[in-house]
């Protein structure tokens, strides 16, 4: 996931949403976060949404690994992703997965990509330090570079939240958000 110019848009997917989950609460919420950062098209099934004109991102919800060459942008595996087994993953895109998610490190472990890694533990790139009903503070624990190539060093920073948001998507959409560049200055509007 990555914001592109206007002529790049048409020629390369932006964003990729890898997931198996039935109630899809992570498309949504990263679909409410992308809405409030530059718009967002989305595909959901037969189902085409998009939040305005001229959207930055594009958001796909797929049930099984994409097959992506020289394709940039941000893998999202949802919590409840089942498939096991090792997959060719295009070098532009950054795997962001929930650290105990043994199916998602077994099909990236015979890659050379680096994973966002989000949840409680200390070897995690995201975690909570606080949350309520209505905010969370997030630890970005290790220094990450986005796909423009912007450097974030560690540092807590606020995410002001709509609704009751789960933890893993939570980190999931800030993981994305720095990846995509979005500074979090002011804290994220999820």
């Amino acid at each position: 996931l990555h914001r592109v110019d206007r002529r790049q848009r048409q020629m390369c997917i932006r964003d990729r949403l890898c997931s198996c989950r039935r109630d899809q609460s992570l498309y949504h919420i990263l679909l409410r976060a992308l809405s409030n950062y530059g718009g967002v098209q989305a595909m959901l099934g037969n189902t085409l949404y998009t939040s305005c004109q001229d959207p930055h991102f594009t958001l796909f919800c797929t049930h099984s690994a994409p097959r992506a060459d020289n394709t940039k942008g941000v893998l999202v595996f949802d919590e409840n992703f089942k498939n096991a087994g090792s997959f060719p993953l295009s070098q532009g895109l950054i795997p962001v997965l929930e650290s105990n998610n043994k199916k998602a490190v077994s099909r990236l472990k015979d890659t050379s990509h680096i994973a966002i890694t989000c949840g409680t533990g200390l070897r995690d790139t995201l975690s909570i330090a606080s949350l309520d009903d209505m905010r969370a503070t997030i630890s970005l624990q290790r220094e990450l570079t986005s796909i423009n190539g912007d450097a974030y060093e560690p540092h807590d920073f606020i995410a002001h939240l709509s609704q009751k948001t789960d933890v893993y998507p939570l980190l999931a959409v800030c993981g994305t958000l720095l990846l995509c560049g979005i500074k979090p200055e002011d804290g994220y509007y999820i």
